[in-house]
């Protein structure tokens, strides 16, 4: 108990400096640390640790200005430093605290989850802060409601990062991977047509853009400007390769949705990729020669258009009837590129084949055309893997891992969950056109 109480002064202390700097939301979202004191979930304990480290380097950074200004105040600045310094060190040896046995003891909930669900908080509020502070755009919808707020809105979203990553390391991740795909994608479509209706304040920059897959590669082309997409899509693909297709992309969840109305999956095309190949050579060849007609900017979007409807119709149609999601494996370029570059991404998902038996349970799960019996035979996912998990606890033998850079560790998985749910989390959180 009272290496809590200690731990609760901590935060307490971090949260009147930076009231006393005037960011008041800021302190209130370091008190809600104090919640995570009342549970007893690892990672609550992991994540208020982390906190308390960073508080303690504000300390001393906060100390080190203090002196310089009042050195070059000619005033005296001895007893701040050591005021300071023994405020930073408390702060530090509550985050040590934090790391206790006796504490660990008492924090024993989730802990199989608890690496995953630390490490999505942890990237969550990192990216978020990095957004809010260093974007010339005002990127967090709270901020735009009432300036500050965004702070807590951090907090919240990395909660739900923390909360995404427990419930995709579970038995029934596909489910919620699927419930957390079409909430993003609501969330995300709800404020792109309050934004057309005339409420601008739930675009991102203020003007609309079409929410097509497809228009990531072909409005560049067009325009031959206007890369923010296309590199936030390569960065997303940098982190976590093939997986934008299974669990960030606006329009999949639909795709999977439809695709689940018949129990067995089938097989649309024997050459998916050939398909997705024509489908990006289309779209660009399109795209480049509206640019070199030099027809005016209504052109792209009659022609995004096209797409985007095509799509609906194979989502509806194709997807429902053949139990595949064709629109994502057949028809979106994005979903090849995606796919293409998970060739050279070092995450793979391996099939042991000590544990194997060719029993098939898995199939009937994979909707993304990746696995069959030659392909389980192989020893890897086929080509159209995206890393969704959801063949994972589907295998009564364990059979399935997750690897990067040939390691099968347990932690990989636990690891590269952690960071996808924190990503998924930051993409809720900013889920606007």
């Amino acid at each position: 108990m009272w290496r809590l109480i200690l731990i609760g002064i901590s935060i307490v202390l971090q949260a009147a400096h930076w009231s006393r700097k005037g960011i008041d939301l800021l302190a209130i979202t370091i008190l809600l640390f104090l919640v995570f004191l009342f549970f007893k979930k690892r990672w609550m304990l992991n994540v208020t640790g982390i906190m308390l480290f960073a508080g303690s380097l504000e300390w001393i950074n906060t100390g080190i200005k203090l002196a310089q200004l009042r050195m070059r105040l000619g005033l005296p600045f001895t007893r701040l430093v050591i005021i300071l310094a023994v405020v930073a060190i408390f702060t530090g040896w509550t985050a040590y605290l934090a790391r206790s046995k006796k504490l660990r003891e008492r924090f024993d909930q989730d802990l199989e989850t608890s690496l995953s669900s630390t490490i999505a908080f942890v990237t969550a509020t990192m990216i978020l802060i990095i957004a809010k502070i260093k974007t010339p755009l005002t990127i967090l919808l709270a901020d735009r409601f009432y300036p500050g707020s965004g702070w807590i809105t951090i907090f919240l979203f990395a909660v739900y990062g923390a909360f995404a990553a427990e419930k995709l390391s579970g038995s029934k991740s596909s489910v919620w991977r699927l419930r957390m795909w079409l909430l993003f994608s609501i969330v995300f479509f709800t404020q792109f047509f309050l934004g057309i209706a005339g409420l601008k304040i739930f675009m991102m920059t203020g003007e609309a853009h079409l929410p097509v897959p497809a228009m990531i590669a072909a409005g560049p082309i067009f325009r031959a400007a206007g890369f923010f997409m296309p590199i936030l899509y390569l960065i997303t693909l940098f982190l976590l390769g093939p997986a934008w297709c299974s669990h960030l992309c606006y329009i999949g969840g639909w795709d999977n949705l439809s695709s689940l109305r018949k129990k067995i999956p089938g097989i649309f095309v024997k050459d998916p990729r050939m398909w997705q190949g024509i489908m990006l050579a289309v779209l660009a060849a399109g795209a480049i020669i509206l640019r070199l007609f030099n027809l005016p900017y209504a052109s792209i979007l009659i022609y995004g258009l096209v797409w985007g409807m095509t799509g609906i119709f194979v989502i509806v149609l194709l997807s429902g009837k053949n139990g595949t999601m064709v629109h994502c494996t057949s028809y979106c370029p994005i979903g090849f590129l995606s796919v293409l570059f998970a060739k050279i991404y070092p995450v793979k998902l391996k099939i042991e084949k000590k544990k194997c038996t060719l029993c098939l349970d898995c199939i009937p799960h994979c909707r993304f055309g990746a696995l069959d019996k030659d392909i389980i035979r192989s020893g890897f996912a086929g080509f159209s893997c995206t890393l969704c998990g959801d063949c994972i606890p589907s295998c009564p033998h364990d059979a399935f891992r997750i690897t990067a850079f040939g390691s099968q560790s347990d932690n990989i998985r636990k690891i590269y969950l952690g960071l996808l749910a924190g990503i998924m989390a930051v993409f809720i959180a900013t889920a606007r056109i």
